[in-house]
């Protein structure tokens, strides 16, 4: 009778022990221990807490090579963050975007190597606006310009161009603004040193809306033809106590060999050495005294030295000035 009440305090002991520090969690809601943190994935494995479905598995897609059907996942997890009322974490989004990012560049890629030029190039821009690392971004611009030497700068007809084929009384000027593009453009793109024309010749006209970005922090500027990209370029921008300002402009005035209109209140012809501008001039419609312009001074350039003005080299701001019309959007951003 003594050993079996010893052995029932034994046994009440233990049970307290449990209970009291976990070592039978078991006891305490009297059902075995869910397991916490993650969900299941369709095949029972754990996905982390911060990792959807989509997400898990446009990884596996991505791991497999197969991006575009990864970049289908990734778009629907994209949307779910940003989509309306959607408040995703900022680096969920981020990396959801890297990694859709990086699917464009390599279905650009493969497009380009199977000589698919103006399909890649569409990839490769989208690719342009991810978040991927500046490297990864420069190797891709670089590829990018690459495609442009056959689908922008050649007499090579493209999906984005039409062709007009010259007859007698045809003016370049006028075959240019019906349609809406620049004369200039025409003869940088057929490679014609002058504006001289002949009946039964075949001009490549690029056709879509350009747009310039602008990054102050990177003293970069870049060309856009409907949301595909053409080319980058250096900049000088404006000082601390004179700085470019940041927003959306429009170009309302185009002009070659400019008279620069001092801020002493002189003037300076194309020419003069106190002219500074350089042989382009294009104006911001909603800041009239700012623009984008050459310089007489390249050394300036990738520095902080205008009185807010964007600086280009003389060679660089010609190709864009040839490119863009009056109403081109400038976007420019820290």
């Amino acid at each position: 009778r003594k050993a079996l009440l010893f052995l029932l305090l034994i046994m009440a002991a233990l049970c307290y022990a449990g209970y009291r520090y976990d070592i039978l969690p078991g006891l305490k809601s009297g059902a075995a221990e869910k397991p916490s943190g993650g969900n299941q994935g369709q095949n029972g494995t754990k996905v982390p807490p911060e990792q959807t479905e989509p997400e898990r598995k446009g990884d596996a897609l991505f791991a497999a090579k197969k991006y575009d059907e990864a970049l289908i996942e990734y778009d629907r997890e994209l949307a779910a963050l940003t989509g309306d009322n959607a408040n995703g974490p900022a680096k969920r989004i981020e990396h959801v975007a890297a990694r859709a990012g990086e699917c464009h560049a390599q279905i650009g890629e493969k497009l380009m190597a199977a000589k698919k030029q103006y399909e890649a190039r569409t990839e490769l821009s989208r690719a342009l606006r991810a978040p991927l690392p500046e490297e990864r971004l420069a190797e891709i611009k670089d590829k990018t310009v690459k495609l442009n030497e056959y689908l922008i700068y050649s007499a090579l007809p493209t999906a984005d161009s039409v062709e007009y084929v010259v007859v007698a009384g045809d003016i370049l000027k006028k075959i240019a603004d019906k349609h809406g593009a620049t004369y200039e453009a025409v003869m940088r793109v057929n490679r014609m040193n002058k504006d001289n024309i002949r009946v039964g010749q075949v001009l490549k006209i690029l056709q879509g809306t350009y747009a310039i970005e602008v990054s102050l922090s990177k003293m970069r500027l870049s060309l856009w033809l409907d949301d595909k990209f053409i080319r980058e370029f250096p900049v000088g921008t404006g000082r601390p106590d004179s700085p470019t300002p940041i927003g959306t402009f429009t170009i309302h005035s185009r002009e070659k060999d400019p008279v620069w209109w001092s801020p002493d209140g002189n003037s300076y012809p194309p020419g003069h050495p106190k002219n500074i501008l350089g042989s382009r001039w294009m104006g911001l419609r909603e800041r009239p005294s700012y623009g984008i312009h050459g310089t007489t001074q390249p050394e300036t350039i990738g520095t902080a030295c205008s009185n807010g003005c964007i600086r280009m080299h003389s060679a660089d701001v010609e190709e864009v000035f040839d490119f863009v019309p009056i109403g081109t959007k400038v976007i420019i951003s820290e």
